[in-house]
C-alpha cells in the first residue's frame, strides 16, 4: 500500500521539479533582461545618474549633488551641506558645496543684498574678490562671484551664487583648497545651476 502511495506521487513531484525549474529560468532571464538595461542606461546616460536632488520642503528648495557626497542638513549655520570626499587624504579644511537660507525683514534687492556680501568679504584680511557673474537659475536673476582667501601658507577660493525669492536669500557656496578651484569649479557652476525652487 505504501509503495503504490509512492509510486502515485513521483508524476506529481516530477511535474512539481519541472514546474520550479521553468520558474526559476524565467527569473534568471528576467533578472539578466533587467541587468542589462541597467547597463546599458549607465553607458549611454549623462552626469544626471550620479546625481541625487534634495528637496527642502520646509525652505521651498531643492538641489542637485554628487551620490557620492556626505550630505548634512542644519549644520553651522547650513541648510545644506554636501562635502566633497577626501579621495588623497589632503584636504586641510571641509571642502565643500552649502546652501543658507537667510530671510531679510526690511526689502533689499538682489543686487544690493551682494554688494553687502562683497562688502563684508573685502573687510576681512587676505580675501581677494577675483570674478563676479550673472545668470539666471530657476527662471530668477542670479549673481554670482569668486573669491580667494590666503593667509601664510594656507588659502581657499569659494564660489558663490545668490537669489532670491520674496524674502528669501538662498546663497549658494562652494568652497575648496586654492590648489583644487580648478578641478572643482565647473562642478560648483554645475550644482547652483541645478538650484529649483520648489
Amino acid at each position: 500500500m505504501v509503495g503504490n502511495g509512492s509510486a502515485n506521487l513521483l508524476p506529481t513531484m516530477r511535474q512539481y521539479l519541472k514546474a520550479s525549474i521553468k520558474n526559476s529560468l524565467i527569473i534568471v532571464n528576467h533578472s539578466c533582461v533587467l541587468a542589462f538595461c541597467i547597463l546599458l542606461t549607465g553607458v549611454s546616460g549623462c552626469n544626471r545618474e550620479h546625481d541625487t536632488r534634495y528637496f527642502c520642503r520646509d525652505a521651498r528648495f531643492s538641489i542637485a549633488f554628487p551620490i557620492a557626497w556626505k550630505i548634512s542638513e542644519n549644520q553651522k549655520g547650513t541648510r545644506i551641506l554636501a562635502e566633497i570626499p577626501d579621495e588623497d587624504g589632503m584636504a586641510v579644511i571641509r571642502q565643500n558645496v552649502n546652501v543658507v537660507v537667510e530671510e531679510v525683514k526690511a526689502p533689499v534687492s538682489l543686487m544690493e543684498y551682494i554688494e553687502r556680501q562683497k562688502a563684508g568679504l573685502q573687510n576681512l584680511r587676505g580675501v581677494k574678490i577675483l570674478t563676479t557673474g550673472k545668470n539666471s537659475i530657476s527662471g530668477s536673476p542670479a549673481e554670482w562671484l569668486s573669491y580667494s582667501y590666503t593667509i601664510n601658507d594656507f588659502g581657499y577660493q569659494a564660489l558663490v551664487y545668490v537669489l532670491n525669492k520674496d524674502t528669501r536669500f538662498y546663497v549658494i557656496t562652494g568652497i575648496c583648497q586654492i590648489g583644487t578651484f580648478y578641478k572643482y569649479e565647473d562642478r560648483f557652476h554645475h550644482i547652483a545651476k541645478s538650484f529649483k525652487f520648489e
